[in-house]
């Protein structure tokens, strides 16, 4: 995108300061530690100065950076660049105590995938779902912090216990649970376990029809949400809570097919996930999600030339409007937007506005930030 970029001042016997390095260029010995340095530097100004307009504060841990180089010069005259822009600079002794002081307030959870004992392994894409729908429910409330779906389902299978999890993780509570699924019935069984000495909070059964999956799926937000409150006095308010709520639970199971093979991001994933979308949709023509889902099908298909460029960024965008005209607290819909101003149209303001949109709308949600920095 145009604009201004973040002055760094220049640094004696620097020259031609870059705006970004890549990792390639950071991993070879024949460019300088400090050109490095300053180019990762400066990208990092700039993020600092986008999530700024999204009111967030930033500051930057020096323990975590090469910011205080052996050369005076470089970490001045950086260290002076971010406090222009606002920007706190903490050396090691100071970062090291804001570390700690983070991990002892708040509260934070991870939600392991959820997983399949059905007689079916085919249904695993059941157990995922559940487990995707539960991390960007819990992901939208302000005053918890969730961790990604990539980090969580880094442990799936894993033989590591709660506590080593947890640790690795950085949070103070698990949520680990299982999917038995036996014809149009459906049993979650659920365990929320604190992290610090491996003491269970909480743990339930729940016996649904299939018909009834959405019911369950509340049921199950609401609880989570209810004992971490009660056991932790947090501020957290039930009515911030969204929900996917298709009509019909066919319609819903397709889309979590879609969801599960897009995730896989094969070439022939990809395309068994625009076939259960479309199929979704068919069963459904009103669900947002499955619309948000062929929005995203439609844009990787025009960048590898399966469809016609214009066509597929025409079908992503009719994708996208039609998913937020029928829910606008969905990020989804605002992120294949945001791709489709960004990536076609070339309208940095508009998929700014929309990459913003959904990141206010899931604050936790990954890949928000992931098309923002590509946007940066």
């Amino acid at each position: 995108p145009t604009g201004a970029r973040a002055a760094v001042p220049p640094v004696p016997g620097l020259e031609g300061t870059p705006y970004w390095t890549s990792s390639e260029a950071l991993a070879s010995d024949a460019i300088p530690q400090r050109l490095a340095v300053i180019g990762s530097s400066v990208v990092a100004v700039e993020l600092a100065q986008a999530f700024g307009r999204l009111g967030s504060r930033v500051t930057i841990l020096a323990r975590h950076t090469l910011l205080f180089h052996e050369d005076p010069a470089i970490g001045e005259a950086l260290t002076a660049a971010f406090r222009d822009e606002g920007i706190e600079v903490l050396e090691h002794k100071q970062a090291s105590a804001v570390e700690d002081a983070k991990s002892s307030t708040g509260m934070s959870i991870a939600v392991l995938p959820f997983r399949n004992v059905s007689a079916d392994p085919e249904n695993e894409y059941f157990s995922d779902g559940l487990t995707d729908e539960l991390i960007s429910s819990l992901g939208m409330l302000f005053g918890l912090r969730v961790v990604s779906r990539t980090s969580a389902f880094s442990f799936k299978g894993t033989t590591k216990n709660i506590r080593e999890i947890g640790e690795a993780l950085n949070v103070d509570a698990v949520l680990e649970g299982s999917v038995r699924r036996s014809g149009a019935r459906i049993r979650v069984t659920t365990q929320l376990t604190r992290v610090s000495d491996g003491f269970p909070l909480w743990s339930e059964r729940f016996d649904r029809e299939m018909s009834d999956v959405f019911e369950l799926q509340e049921e199950l937000a609401t609880s989570v949400v209810s004992k971490l409150r009660d056991n932790h006095a947090l501020d957290l308010h039930l009515s911030h809570l969204h929900f996917r709520t298709p009509k019909q639970a066919d319609a819903y199971e397709a889309y979590l097919k879609g969801r599960y093979h897009w995730t896989r991001r094969t070439p022939e994933d990809v395309e068994l996930a625009g076939r259960y979308f479309e199929r979704a949709l068919n069963l459904d023509p009103n669900f947002a999600g499955a619309h948000a889902g062929m929005g995203d099908f439609y844009c990787l298909q025009g960048w590898f030339g399966k469809i016609p460029m214009d066509e597929a960024w025409a079908l992503a965008r009719s994708s996208a409007l039609q998913s937020i005209a029928l829910d606008p607290k969905m990020p989804e819909g605002h992120l294949v937007l945001a791709s489709v101003f960004n990536f076609y149209d070339r309208d940095w303001e508009k998929a700014r506005h929309h990459m913003e949109r959904a990141i206010e709308l899931h604050p936790q949600r990954g890949d928000s930030y992931y098309m923002y920095v590509a946007y940066l």
